[in-house]
């Protein structure tokens, strides 16, 4: 599973934006994706702006569309 549809899940879920680090958080944790760096937020925040299913909502504060 690609980073944005599990994150999608976890925004789902949580129903209220998100911080980047707490989405990787929570995506280890529902283990929806298995992070192989230590920049997981970067990771993150980079894949999400690319998708037009989100919006950046605060530095680093994701939402759904």
């Amino acid at each position: 599973m690609r980073i944005a549809e599990a994150a999608e899940i976890v925004l789902k879920d949580a129903k209220v934006p998100m911080h980047a680090r707490d989405i990787a958080v929570a995506l280890e944790a529902k283990k929806l994706f298995e992070f192989r760096t230590a920049e997981k937020a970067s990771v993150v925040s980079k894949a999400l702006t690319k998708s037009e299913k989100f919006a950046k909502t605060a530095p680093g504060v994701f939402a759904l569309r």
